[in-house]
């Protein structure tokens, strides 16, 4: 039973710490938009070839881990998980390259577009579990990579 018990708290911390981002979303102010810094650094020192992976496997992680930390945080969409944030702001950057510029436009644009909460984000934002904490963010960095794509081709077309 005493190690039933113990794999039970070693899931619970593992989940927290994928949630949070080993920690990250303790911090006390901006938890999300730290997620999203931590997802441009992640961005720069990955190769670009692992982008598409990485942005797979980190929706599946934060798909398995939301819904059981919003019930061990007791908290609708706690402010510490923050691998949403991280997980949307990786889809916002799938069309940039490694460049200042493009990371930081990515950036503003998802934070954007995650703060306005445009529809659909309002409706899932409302929704309990992975779908609500993990939904919003993916459309707020589907959003903001179509704006900054769509503004790659707008440049490239005048020049």
């Amino acid at each position: 039973m005493e190690k039933q018990e113990n794999n039970k708290k070693l899931i619970s911390r593992l989940v927290i710490a994928s949630a949070t981002i080993f920690g990250a979303g303790f911090v006390p102010k901006f938890s999300g938009t730290l997620g999203s810094i931590i997802a441009c650094l992640y961005f720069w020192f990955i190769p670009q070839v692992w982008l598409g992976v990485s942005i797979l496997f980190f929706l599946l992680v934060a798909w398995l881990v939301c819904t059981q930390a919003e019930i061990l945080l007791e908290a609708k969409d706690p402010k510490p998980v923050i691998i949403d944030d991280f997980s949307g702001m990786l889809i916002a950057l799938l069309p940039a390259t490694k460049d200042f510029w493009d990371v930081l436009l990515c950036f503003l644009l998802f934070s954007i577009f995650d703060g306005l909460k445009v529809y659909p984000v309002d409706i899932l934002e409302k929704k309990r579990g992975s779908l609500g904490i993990v939904g919003d963010d993916v459309i707020a960095g589907v959003y903001a990579m179509a704006v900054f794509y769509s503004a790659r081709v707008l440049v490239n077309i005048l020049k």
